[in-house]
């Protein structure tokens, strides 16, 4: 059974700047439950734009915790 969470992520131009120097390898987001998730960086690769990662998203992960899905909603 897999696990939901919802959350609003805000990277800057910076942080992703820093993300492709190999400064910064992980995120850490807030869920909407309250939760705090250390997720890999590069899972946020397809989300970056010219102002840098702006969104409201929902992460699906496994019985085990691993991650299934990352979506931008909006």
């Amino acid at each position: 059974m897999s696990q939901l969470y919802f959350f609003r992520a805000f990277v800057s131009v910076e942080d992703c700047e820093r993300y492709y120097q190999g400064q910064v390898i992980q995120v850490i987001v807030t869920t909407e439950q309250g939760l705090r998730i250390q997720l890999p960086f590069k899972y946020f690769r397809p989300f970056i734009s010219k102002v840098g990662i702006r969104g409201y998203f929902r992460l699906s992960l496994d019985s085990n915790g691993r991650l299934q899905r990352l979506e931008k909603i909006s």
